[in-house]
């Protein structure tokens, strides 16, 4: 299994893979090969592992279409 994403956070592009590979989930951030994992909290709570750091993510619908929203290091993201 594989995704592939182009975003944009500011002015800066990312280009994403995301990988599942021998029972693991790898992300390749512009060129840069990481391993990740993710534990979910609650309905609209996950605990991401990169390369043993840990990112608390908040997700939230916004009901009314198909976005989401999701809360990373104080920052609010609107995601299409």
């Amino acid at each position: 299994m594989m995704s592939h994403y182009l975003v944009k956070i500011d002015d800066k592009e990312f280009d994403i893979e995301l990988k599942y590979r021998s029972g693991k989930y790898y992300a390749l951030l512009n060129g840069k090969e990481m391993e990740i994992a993710s534990y979910q909290l609650d309905e609209n709570q996950v605990v991401i592992l990169i390369e043993g750091h840990s990112l608390e993510v908040d997700i939230h619908s916004n009901g009314y279409d198909n976005r989401k929203t999701v809360f990373l290091k104080g920052r609010e993201i609107t995601v299409d």
